[in-house]
Order: structure tokens, then sequence, then C-alpha cells
């Protein structure tokens, strides 16, 4: 049986074959909601949005207890 490449797996490659994303307001969908995306798209100099859903509850509570 063949597999469905990961879309989570990719986007940092895919994101790096931009030579500059500084500045640039990434989005994305739920699934891409994780640690190493967070720390990569700073580390290009990039911004990220990203929903964060039920499933990622300590994160969720984290952001709920955010006031701005």
């Amino acid at each position: 049986m063949r597999h469905k490449p990961h879309e989570a797996l990719h986007c940092p490659a895919a994101l790096d074959m931009v030579a500059d994303i500084t500045g640039v307001i990434v989005t994305a969908d739920a699934l891409l909601t994780v640690a190493g995306h967070a720390r990569h798209l700073p580390s290009r100099g990039a911004f990220g949005l990203s929903p964060v859903k039920g499933n990622r509850p300590a994160l969720l509570s984290a952001l709920d207890t955010q006031h701005c």
C-alpha cells in the first residue's frame, strides 16, 4: 500500500525553496500547527499564523490564558 505524503513533513523543505521569506506572513491550516514550524519560520525571518484546535489542549489552554 502506498502512503500519501504528509504535508507537515514537507512544509519546511518547501519554504526553503524560496530564497528569502524575511517579513513574510505564512498562513497554514491546523495540520501544520506544530512546534517545528513555529521554530522554522522565525529562523528564516518570517511570521506564521496557524489555528490552534482542541487536539492541542496544552497549547490551546496557554493561548487562552493570554490577554492581548
